[in-house]
Protein backbone atom coordinates (compact mmCIF):
# COMPACT_ATOMS: atom_id res chain seq x y z
CA UNK A 1 0.00 0.00 0.00
CA UNK A 2 1.24 3.77 -0.62
CA UNK A 3 1.91 5.65 2.16
CA UNK A 4 -0.44 8.74 2.79
CA UNK A 5 -0.49 11.81 5.17
CA UNK A 6 -4.57 13.04 6.09
CA UNK A 7 -5.51 16.22 7.08
CA UNK A 8 -8.82 17.00 8.83
CA UNK A 9 -10.82 19.99 8.25
CA UNK A 10 -14.51 21.17 9.66
CA UNK A 11 -17.00 22.66 7.79
CA UNK A 12 -16.60 26.17 8.27
CA UNK A 13 -19.40 27.77 6.18
CA UNK A 14 -22.20 26.19 3.03
CA UNK A 15 -23.79 28.56 1.57
CA UNK A 16 -25.83 25.98 -1.69
CA UNK A 17 -23.21 24.69 -3.62
CA UNK A 18 -20.11 25.97 -2.48
CA UNK A 19 -18.63 25.09 1.42
CA UNK A 20 -15.74 26.56 3.10
CA UNK A 21 -13.77 24.18 5.31
CA UNK A 22 -10.81 25.30 7.92
CA UNK A 23 -7.53 22.19 8.52
CA UNK A 24 -7.92 21.15 12.23
CA UNK A 25 -4.14 20.05 11.76
CA UNK A 26 -1.26 22.42 12.45
CA UNK A 27 0.84 21.34 8.61
CA UNK A 28 -1.15 21.56 5.80
CA UNK A 29 -0.71 19.03 3.16
CA UNK A 30 -3.23 20.68 1.13
CA UNK A 31 -4.11 24.29 2.02
CA UNK A 32 -5.14 25.77 5.71
CA UNK A 33 -8.39 26.40 4.09
CA UNK A 34 -10.52 24.98 1.10
CA UNK A 35 -13.62 25.87 -1.21
CA UNK A 36 -15.66 22.66 -2.40
CA UNK A 37 -18.37 23.78 -5.11
CA UNK A 38 -20.97 22.06 -6.95
CA UNK A 39 -19.80 20.79 -10.81
CA UNK A 40 -21.91 23.41 -12.73
CA UNK A 41 -21.20 21.64 -16.05
CA UNK A 42 -18.86 24.19 -17.77
CA UNK A 43 -15.52 21.35 -18.17
CA UNK A 44 -14.97 18.75 -20.11
CA UNK A 45 -14.42 16.77 -17.27
CA UNK A 46 -17.64 15.20 -15.33
CA UNK A 47 -16.73 15.38 -11.49
CA UNK A 48 -19.49 15.70 -8.57
CA UNK A 49 -17.23 18.96 -7.11
CA UNK A 50 -14.50 20.86 -7.32
CA UNK A 51 -11.93 22.12 -4.75
CA UNK A 52 -10.08 25.14 -4.66
CA UNK A 53 -7.52 26.62 -2.23
CA UNK A 54 -8.38 29.85 -0.94
CA UNK A 55 -5.84 31.96 0.03
CA UNK A 56 -5.68 35.82 1.09
CA UNK A 57 -3.18 36.95 -1.92
CA UNK A 58 -5.60 35.29 -4.52
CA UNK A 59 -9.46 35.25 -4.18
CA UNK A 60 -10.57 33.88 -7.56
CA UNK A 61 -8.36 30.76 -7.99
CA UNK A 62 -8.94 27.97 -10.47
CA UNK A 63 -10.11 24.70 -8.67
CA UNK A 64 -6.89 22.33 -8.11
CA UNK A 65 -9.01 19.02 -8.70
CA UNK A 66 -12.21 17.65 -9.47
CA UNK A 67 -13.90 15.59 -7.01
CA UNK A 68 -14.96 12.49 -8.39
CA UNK A 69 -17.59 10.15 -7.23
CA UNK A 70 -16.45 6.31 -6.06
CA UNK A 71 -19.42 3.65 -5.03
CA UNK A 72 -19.04 4.51 -1.72
CA UNK A 73 -21.35 7.03 0.15
CA UNK A 74 -19.12 9.02 1.46
CA UNK A 75 -15.86 8.59 -1.01
CA UNK A 76 -14.60 10.50 -3.82
CA UNK A 77 -11.05 11.20 -5.02
CA UNK A 78 -8.96 13.19 -7.54
CA UNK A 79 -5.50 14.25 -8.17
CA UNK A 80 -3.44 17.13 -8.31
CA UNK A 81 -0.01 18.77 -10.19
CA UNK A 82 -1.24 16.87 -13.23
CA UNK A 83 -2.42 13.56 -12.40
CA UNK A 84 0.60 12.67 -9.93
CA UNK A 85 -0.55 12.58 -6.62
CA UNK A 86 -3.75 10.73 -5.61
CA UNK A 87 -6.05 12.67 -3.30
CA UNK A 88 -9.37 10.71 -1.20
CA UNK A 89 -12.18 12.34 0.52
CA UNK A 90 -13.75 11.52 3.19
CA UNK A 91 -17.23 13.51 4.47
CA UNK A 92 -17.95 12.25 7.81
CA UNK A 93 -20.92 14.07 9.95
CA UNK A 94 -23.46 15.57 7.03
CA UNK A 95 -20.10 16.81 5.20
CA UNK A 96 -19.29 18.88 8.97
CA UNK A 97 -16.00 17.17 8.74
CA UNK A 98 -13.56 16.28 5.84
CA UNK A 99 -10.73 14.19 5.55
CA UNK A 100 -8.52 14.38 3.31
CA UNK A 101 -5.61 11.92 2.00
CA UNK A 102 -2.68 12.74 0.23
CA UNK A 103 -0.93 10.23 -1.74
CA UNK A 104 2.33 12.39 -3.01
CA UNK A 105 4.04 10.70 -6.11
CA UNK A 106 1.37 8.17 -6.39
CA UNK A 107 -1.15 7.50 -9.22
CA UNK A 108 -3.06 4.08 -9.59
CA UNK A 109 -3.95 3.19 -13.04
CA UNK A 110 -7.48 2.69 -11.73
CA UNK A 111 -8.41 5.38 -8.78
CA UNK A 112 -11.54 3.93 -8.20
CA UNK A 113 -10.23 0.48 -7.55
CA UNK A 114 -7.44 1.96 -5.19
CA UNK A 115 -9.92 4.34 -3.12
CA UNK A 116 -11.92 0.52 -2.81
CA UNK A 117 -9.21 -1.33 -1.63
CA UNK A 118 -8.01 1.61 0.73
CA UNK A 119 -11.65 1.68 2.36
CA UNK A 120 -11.82 -1.80 3.32
CA UNK A 121 -8.02 -2.61 4.32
Amino acid sequence: MATYKVQNYRLHASNGGVSFYESLNEINLVKEKVKITSNLGKAKSTPDFWLSHISEEVTNKQPVTGIFRTSFKRWYYGDQRRKKDLIIFEFRQDKQLLNIYLFKDFRPASPKAFVKKFITQ
